[in-house]
């Protein structure tokens, strides 16, 4: 994704590079893993995630609590918007709940609609064990134009002379343009790189 903001890859090593980076923030989220949903698939504009449901997922009438089955669509959604190497933070989610749930596992699996360079729209999809759509759910995202830096920290871009850990990709904003290029182990601040040579 060198010099551009699309799937375009410069080399799948370095998309191999990215991805595992999105998927080590994606692991940070505390809330998804006390829920038990795991990352199955992460590529840009598509995510599947999946979580075994339990007694503790349940609501007072027995069946699998709407709240659950939004978490899980959200993490999928998460995951989808921030593959691209960019934080994306939701702004608007939209949630229909078709049915309820039946077996004891769900499967989410989001993806990309539109994306421009500040949002990104996405619809997602759970399925219960039995394959039955349970849920729709469409999520749109800002992207704020702060990049992942090293796996599982985020690039602040905010100036400062915090050096860049290893190459990494490094997309950071100024003005309302943005400039990035790959950024070496302690060879530029994020200001200089954000100001070009």
């Amino acid at each position: 994704m060198v010099g551009s903001d699309n799937n375009e890859w410069e080399s799948s090593a370095l998309r191999e590079r990215a991805m595992d980076t999105v998927v080590a923030q994606m692991k940070k989220d505390a809330f998804a893993r006390e829920l038990g949903i795991e990352l199955l698939e992460v590529e840009p504009g598509r995510a599947k995630v999946r979580m075994q449901v339990g007694p503790e997922h349940r609501n007072s009438v027995g069946m699998v609590h709407g709240g659950v089955v939004f978490s899980l669509a959200d993490y999928a959604f998460a995951a989808a918007c921030n593959s691209h190497g960019t934080v994306a933070v939701a702004i608007n989610v939209n949630v229909s709940f078709l049915r309820p749930a039946k077996g004891g596992v769900l499967e989410a699996e989001a993806l990309e609609v539109s994306k421009s360079r500040s949002l990104g729209t996405y619809d997602v999809t759970v399925k219960d064990g039995e394959g039955r759509l349970v849920c729709v759910f469409r999520g749109m995202a800002f992207r704020t134009g702060e990049a992942f830096g090293e796996v599982g920290e985020v690039c602040g871009g905010g100036g400062g002379r915090r050096q860049a850990p290893a190459p990494h990709l490094c997309w950071c904003r100024t003005g309302g343009r943005r400039r990035g290029r790959l950024r070496q182990a302690g060879s530029l601040s994020h200001q200089e790189a954000r100001m070009g040579p």
